[in-house]
């Protein structure tokens, strides 16, 4: 099971090339200045766009009320726990677990087990 992601704010992102705006979700840590209990980090000013150009941050940060769980499949800047001067957040998108995950890990754990045919009907 993943880790649950925190997330207390938000930052609309536009492309001045083909007008995209994308709307990324800010893990704790990330643009809110140690308000709750990590070491602050910024957040890019530019994100690379489907269209080959980039996105400009548009908005600044958009604190929610209080922070709350990710959902699957949404973009974020995740926190970069390297302990590195100058670390700053880095875009990601989490992902649920997925069946063909799922059917992944088990035929790689069947083979580990020594078995020779693996047939897996997840649906």
């Amino acid at each position: 099971m993943k880790p649950k992601i925190l997330v207390h704010g938000r930052m609309a992102y536009k492309c001045p090339e083909c007008g995209a705006i994308k709307t990324i979700q800010l893990e704790i840590g990330v643009e809110d200045f140690g308000r709750h209990g990590r070491r602050h980090q910024p957040s890019p000013f530019m994100i690379p766009c489907s269209c080959g150009d980039f996105m400009m941050d548009v908005s600044g940060c958009k604190p929610y009320p209080a922070p709350f769980e990710l959902d699957a499949n949404t973009p974020y800047f995740a926190y970069d726990d390297s302990g590195k001067d100058g670390a700053c957040g880095k875009l990601h998108t989490y992902e649920s677990v997925t069946r063909e995950t799922i059917r992944m890990i088990f035929e790689r754990s069947s083979k580990q087990e020594g078995s020779h045919e693996t047939k897996t009907d997840i649906t």
